[in-house]
């Protein structure tokens, strides 16, 4: 059937009936198609993965050869492309969100999600649970109204209102009770350690708001509420000093460390979006 396809769509070409010889190999449904154009000596090669476009591309073209443009949107009717768009995006985000590629999977599942047409109900909500799992490593989070709409609060809003007060000790809880419908979702993993960086900024964060957003924080403010919050009672200032080094080199705080006085001095806006660094 795609050969035949083919074979019309070339013979209304009437310059390339002369130059162009067609050639299948193998039996349908997946035929190989070998166009040869004699004069310049090129090969093109069709396998299954572009046979889908051979009819629909060249029932086109004989419609507008014919000037029979009101049975284009039949052809249209049968297929939809943005699906296919939003399928492939789909997987592309959830293989590079296994293989901690945060940024793209992140740009492929952001792209799934803002094709998918909205009466797909079911397909967005579960591209954007993917998307919000990477969005959470990021820096960034879906608005409650959103989680709502999709029913995801109940999930993601406990998750996302521990990771913002930088408490530790309550978010791996709330993780560890989700262990088993993350685990068949594969984001166990990524969600109870790729998030450490943004708990630690957020709590640093708070830190310096419940002290009315000094220039200067000590590492033993900083220490003192990360055994708190749940780092634990071995947690040193040194381990505090380390940490925030760490802020200051991504970029997630802004300002310079000063060793001697063990303190870091803030400048400019202190703590840019984390999302728009990534």
């Amino acid at each position: 059937m795609h050969a035949n396809y083919l074979a019309l769509f070339v013979a209304f070409e009437g310059y390339m009936c002369e130059d162009f010889h067609i050639q299948v190999y193998g039996p349908d449904p997946d035929p190989k198609i070998t166009l040869t154009n004699a004069s310049q000596n090129a090969t093109f090669r069709w396998s299954s993965r572009f046979s889908f476009f051979i009819p629909i591309n060249a029932s086109f073209k004989i419609c507008f050869k014919l000037n029979e443009l009101t049975r284009c949107p039949k052809i249209i009717e049968q297929v939809d492309l943005v699906l296919h768009v939003v399928t492939f995006n789909f997987y592309l985000g959830r293989l590079k969100l296994i293989h901690h590629e945060f940024n793209l999977a992140d740009k492929a599942l952001s792209l799934a999600y803002n094709l998918c047409p909205p009466h797909y109900y079911n397909q967005k909500r579960h591209i954007l649970l993917y998307l919000t799992v990477a969005r959470l490593v990021l820096g960034a989070h879906p608005s409650p109204h959103l989680l709502e709409e999709y029913s995801l609060s109940h999930i993601f809003m406990p998750l996302i209102q521990a990771l913002l007060s930088g408490n530790l000790a309550q978010y791996e809880y709330i993780v560890s009770s989700m262990q088993p419908f993350l685990m068949l979702h594969k984001c166990f993993g990524i969600l109870r350690y790729r998030t450490r960086v943004t708990l630690f900024r957020n709590l640093v964060k708070r830190v310096w708001m419940i002290q009315n957003q000094p220039r200067t924080l000590s590492f033993h403010e900083v220490c003192v509420a990360a055994r708190v919050s749940g780092f634990g009672s071995e947690f040193s200032v040194e381990d505090a000093e380390c940490l925030v080094q760490s802020l200051v080199d991504q970029g997630f705080l802004l300002g310079y460390l000063n060793h001697g006085k063990r303190c870091v001095v803030l400048r400019g806006e202190v703590f840019p979006t984390m999302y728009s660094l990534k």
